[in-house]
């Protein structure tokens, strides 16, 4: 049988299948050279070479997009404790910010209700019920026109001797204030006159001597004068300084009028019988 003589490959392929087998070549060196340490170096992957000489940006890009910590675990594989951690983290974050919206709502409707009623909040009725608090207003017996100048006739004006009263009617000394009013009902206007004492006026005006314990509250007339009849009705109304309770109690009572001024008869004149 004839010898075929061999036939040249084009340059391209010749070239590419040479280098294929000096690569082969070199692999199984590399496989049989001795070990260092009792342990036998891994050769490299085969084409690897090829891939990088050839397309260097390969390996760039490979950097990039799987970051040091990813390779040794596979490119695109999550931690599952960094993703645990990162959801912890977000969600204590918007408890925190809950919180804050919560905190300002609150405060926004503390400042509304403080200012409606005021820096003093009304107790509640339990609480209320545990304090010795007021429960009522009597009025003393001495109540009644006040002769206040000892050189004029009749009297000047009215004394109010007030007691604030607890649940079992004993009287007791409480902060509040006083608004009384005397009322002529047979006269027209009836309205006598109208007295205010604040806190500050009513505890000046407390008298706990002996055996007394209640406020005296001095009314002296006002510009429209004494009333023109003996019987006044006067109005106490007394305001709780702790609860914001009124309490109200009136009576009819007795005044000195000042006497009229007397006039004296003129004499007749003389008629000329009597001369």
């Amino acid at each position: 049988m004839p010898f075929a003589s061999p036939t040249r490959a084009p340059e391209g392929q010749q070239t590419e299948g040479h280098g294929a087998s000096r690569g082969v070549v070199t692999h199984l060196r590399q496989v049989n050279q001795p070990r260092r340490g009792g342990r036998r170096l891994l050769p490299p992957l085969r084409g690897s070479g090829f891939l990088t000489d050839r397309f260097p940006q390969l390996a760039l890009w490979a950097l990039v997009l799987c970051p040091s910590g990813a390779v040794l675990s596979g490119c695109g594989s999550p931690n599952v404790a960094s993703v645990e951690v990162r959801k912890q983290n977000q969600a204590i974050r918007d408890e925190v910010e809950t919180l804050k919206r919560a905190r300002e709502a609150d405060a926004a409707t503390i400042r509304s209700l403080q200012s409606q009623i005021g820096s003093v909040p009304t107790l509640s009725h339990e609480r209320l019920a545990k304090l010795f608090t007021t429960h009522g207003l009597t009025l003393g017996r001495l109540t009644g026109g006040a002769d206040l100048d000892r050189n004029k006739p009749g009297d000047e004006g009215i004394k109010v001797y007030a007691q604030p009263t607890d649940d079992a009617g004993e009287a007791i000394k409480a902060a509040g204030s006083f608004t009384v009013e005397a009322f002529d009902l047979a006269a027209d206007p009836p309205t006598v006159g109208k007295w205010q004492f604040d806190l500050d006026a009513a505890r000046k005006a407390w008298n706990g001597v002996a055996l007394s314990r209640q406020y005296v509250l001095t009314c002296p007339w006002q510009q429209q004068g004494p009333p023109k009849h003996p019987d006044v009705t006067v109005k106490v109304t007394f305001r709780d300084e702790l609860t914001g309770r009124e309490y109200s109690e009136q009576r009819v009572v007795k005044v000195r009028l000042p006497e009229p001024a007397s006039t004296a008869p003129t004499a007749a004149p003389p008629t000329a019988e009597s001369r």
